[in-house]
């Protein structure tokens, strides 16, 4: 998620970011395919954070303030079933150490919404 505005230069770094995002984590075996990205910009942020919630994404992923940082940063909403949401941040790069040692052993299950 993204909550920038369209057409600014944040908004531009903040796509290029989250593409970025998006084939790294995809190279991930138990990611791959299951990454959706939330370009739904009509909406804000916090709508689009609720209905990712609802939907029962395990992870969602906001490209905000923090990924104008050097190294940028991506805002993770980590949710389990029964629990308050957990939200923390991490440097880009970390990323993909994160999730693959989230997933390891998962069955697959564990969409990621990135969005935009």
């Amino acid at each position: 998620m993204s909550f920038f505005q369209e057409g600014s230069n944040e908004y531009s770094a903040a796509t290029k970011i989250m593409a970025e995002l998006y084939e790294t984590l995809n190279q991930i075996p138990h990611l791959k395919e299951d990454i959706v990205i939330d370009d739904r910009n009509k909406l804000t942020i916090g709508k689009r954070v609720v209905h990712s919630q609802k939907t029962g994404y395990p992870y969602i992923l906001v490209v905000g303030r923090k990924c104008l940082q050097d190294p940028p940063e991506i805002e993770i909403i980590e949710q389990a079933p029964n629990a308050a949401p957990f939200t923390h941040s991490l440097p880009f790069p970390e990323l993909v150490d994160y999730f693959t040692r989230r997933v390891q052993g998962s069955n697959g299950d564990d969409a990621i919404k990135a969005n935009a």
